[in-house]
């Protein structure tokens, strides 16, 4: 199976907002709690900054307490 980059980082982004905001969290505490800006938070939602790296995926995961296998099926990425 081949993935789209770009289409992937769009959902991804559009998955880490939805949960964000079922959490009721800005973007200014997401960024605290995964250690960078709200800005950096709102480019990666918006797929603005590229390819997101496993390490920052990973504490977004756990800030926003996301089952990564789920959202990973839930998007068709695996």
């Amino acid at each position: 199976m081949e993935i789209d980059i770009q289409k992937a980082d769009k959902a991804i982004g559009q998955y880490l907002r939805a949960s964000r905001d079922t959490k009721e969290f800005t973007v200014r505490q997401v960024g605290e709690m995964v250690g960078i800006s709200y800005s950096e938070v709102s480019r990666l939602e918006n797929a603005i900054h590229g390819n997101i790296r496993i390490e920052l995926l990973l504490k977004f995961a756990h800030a926003l307490d996301i089952d990564l296998g789920e959202m990973f099926r839930q998007l068709n990425l695996i």
